[in-house]
């Protein structure tokens, strides 16, 4: 049965003691088991938001996340956990999640902005001696692409020496109905006994490249490929080393281990950090129960990366673990969720904390956005991860809290972006922010309409796959509201072309095919 949970934020914080600065909606407290939450925005319409827990529930919102619906995924294809959700540049939403046996990753897609599924597909045929595992996926907003990478075990339940853990690598080019056969990426095998090669996860960069991280007992690694995922670097990168194995003691947790797992995100803004690569990941460097969230950086395509930073600013007092990263694309800013000890140096109870960095991962300000601590214990799993996406000043982090020893919830956050960066909003522009290409596809004209939400600046251009500029128009000073401009496209190569309007911070882009 569907049922709809709505929060009204009627009451003034007065002090963050009594409310928190950012106020807490729940989403969820499904007495049906709530952990590993995941969460993404569409960034053409930042007030739809999609999120999944365990075991195959989905969650959306159309009001930027002050209300949700939820429900529970159907498929006769099965469905069970591990959720991620991705969304491409038509409104699409994709829901991964492992099939029952946990012997393949299903793929659900929603056109509705979450509120239904499909019957779902899978990227790799069922293997009794295989078990496939922490699957994550990504759209490319140019080409529209979705890649997927995940952990694959041989024989996980009954394991030797001789098995071992890879990272598998697929792509669907046509709105996941079809997936190509999937690659293993790292050039070193894992060990099944100690799973040290696990949990990566996929970004694409500003010219469709595609990225891949994960850690194995040595540290974090980094692959590439420049041909949407056909062909990869003869060697992986090590992007840090870590001197604790893959995962570290946390008390009270269900696994009593955490994992140290890789995320990674490329600035696709306008922003003056626009391509940086961005790797994070928690360890235990500086003691058993001291975790903390760190994070590298490349600015030439992963060929080399920065010294780690540590994200978090407590000191070594406490525990950090299960962060999760995401950049605003339409602001450069660099976010981070994750559940935080660091108030609490006696007992187990946990917060859940932010970290934000408006300057490319040079300085960071923490802040606590749980209105209240909780207490987890080893009997309730929470999951091994938590979530955050942002998208013009719409961040929203997503997470997991255990109440009266049994209970999970699950929470989001309105996030005061003016409040922890410091810096003042110029406009929602994103929200207003319009443009509609006819028709499309096209043969030899399109014409472009868009509008402005303010005075000011834009520029209008469009660009081949390859980043090569076909059309290009700027203007220093337009007035606000309604514009028009006609593009002659009969001497263009049929194919897929990215037509981008940006103005005033804020970028806004659509698919454009010439026949």
């Amino acid at each position: 049965m569907r049922y709809f949970v709505s929060f009204l934020i009627g009451f003034v914080c007065i002090t963050s003691h009594v409310c928190g600065q950012h106020t807490n909606i729940l989403i969820s407290n499904d007495p049906q088991s709530l952990n590993e939450p995941a969460i993404i925005i569409n960034p053409n319409q930042p007030n739809q938001l999609v999120a999944g827990t365990n075991f195959s529930q989905y969650h959306y919102s159309t009001d930027g996340g002050l209300t949700w619906q939820n429900d529970f995924l159907t498929s006769s294809l099965g469905t069970m956990g591990d959720p991620c959700i991705a969304v491409d540049n038509l409104n699409n939403f994709y829901y991964f999640h492992l099939a029952p046996n946990i012997d393949r990753i299903i793929c659900q897609k929603s056109t509705n902005g979450g509120q239904s599924w499909s019957d779902g597909t899978f990227t790799t045929p069922a293997d009794i001696l295989l078990v496939h595992d922490k699957e994550w996926g990504v759209a490319d907003s140019l080409n529209n692409n979705i890649y997927v990478s995940w952990t694959q075990y041989e024989n996980p339940f009954n394991p030797t020496s001789a098995d071992s853990t890879d990272i598998l690598f697929a792509r669907s080019s046509d709105g996941g109905q079809t997936w190509s056969n999937p690659l293993r990426l790292n050039k070193v095998r894992g060990d099944v006994l100690y799973k040290d090669v696990i949990d990566p996860t996929p970004a694409t960069g500003i010219n469709s490249e595609v990225y891949v991280a994960w850690a194995d007992s040595v540290g974090i690694r980094f692959d590439r490929s420049l041909d949407n995922g056909t062909t990869w670097l003869s060697d992986d990168v090590l992007v840090a080393t870590v001197p604790t194995t893959s995962y570290y003691h946390v008390s009270g947790n269900a696994r009593d281990s955490v994992r140290t797992s890789a995320n990674i995100e490329c600035d696709l803004s306008n922003s003056p950090y626009r391509g940086t690569i961005y790797v994070s990941w928690t360890d235990a460097r500086n003691g058993e129960d001291n975790g903390d969230v760190f994070v590298s950086k490349s600015t030439d395509n992963g060929n080399t990366w920065s010294a780690p930073l540590r994200v978090n600013d407590e000191g070594h007092t406490a525990q950090q673990y299960y962060s999760s990263m995401t950049v605003d694309q339409a602001t450069g800013y660099i976010y981070w969720a994750f559940y935080d000890r660091r108030n609490h140096p006696n007992s187990d109870s946990t917060d859940v904390y932010m970290a934000v960095s408006t300057d490319g991962a040079q300085t960071f300000n923490n802040f606590k956005i749980s209105e209240t601590p909780f207490l987890p214990n080893d009997f309730v799993f929470i999951g091994d991860y938590l979530g955050i996406t942002a998208y013009n000043n719409v961040v929203r982090p997503i997470w997991i809290r255990t109440d009266n020893f049994n209970q999970n919830s699950l929470w989001t956050a309105v996030i005061d972006v003016p409040l922890v960066t410091g810096i003042a909003l110029l406009s929602n522009t994103a929200l207003s922010l319009q443009m509609h290409l006819s028709p499309n596809p096209c043969d030899n004209i399109s014409v472009i309409d868009f509008h402005l939400p303010q005075n000011g600046a834009y520029r209008l251009r469009i660009t081949d796959l390859q980043g090569r500029i076909m059309f290009e128009q700027q203007e220093a000073n337009t007035v606000q509201g309604k514009h028009q401009c006609v593009v002659t496209t009969n001497s263009w190569t049929s194919g897929i072309y990215v037509c981008e309007l940006l103005t005033n911070g804020a970028r806004l882009a659509e698919r454009l095919v010439v026949r």
